[in-house]
């Protein structure tokens, strides 16, 4: 009967998120890794689109911004450029606040920095937009009737 009331006050205190923290799997904050997670996450806009064109990842300022790079640095990981993976996700720390994540990045360098984005699998691809439809071809109506 005991230990049956434990087990109920176990599950209890785990329903209210006590086990989210006591078995989470996120890094926690002030590390590379919540870092670079952050920038996986992130879809809202760049700043410094002169570094993305420098670095060769203009098209990721209009396609999902940081999360984009991040799976360009991926990408990059796992083909062992590790300082190509490295400056593509010190891009993604140029933003306001984002002076604390390139210090810590810089301190840990580009060894940790490669070897945690080689766990990660890279973010899904943006959706894809259907093509615009061309009202002014006279061979296709708009609703796909010929």
């Amino acid at each position: 009967m005991r230990a049956t009331r434990m087990f109920i006050y176990f599950f209890a205190l785990c329903s209210f998120s006590l086990c989210n923290l006591l078995w989470s799997q996120e890094p926690a904050p002030g590390t590379i890794e919540h870092d670079i997670l952050w920038a996986k996450g992130d879809t809202g806009n760049v700043n410094c689109p002169y570094a993305y064109t420098n670095l060769g990842v203009e098209t990721c300022i209009a396609n999902d911004g940081r999360k984009c790079v991040i799976g360009r640095a991926i990408s990059e990981a796992k083909r062992n450029e590790c300082s190509n993976a490295f400056q593509l996700v010190m891009l993604t720390q140029c933003h306001d606040n984002g002076k604390e994540a390139r210090d810590r990045l810089n301190r840990a360098g580009t060894a940790p920095v490669c070897s945690f984005l080689k766990t990660l699998d890279p973010p899904p691809p943006p959706p894809q937009k259907p093509p615009p439809v061309n009202y002014h071809d006279p061979t296709r109506h708009p609703e796909g009737r010929n």
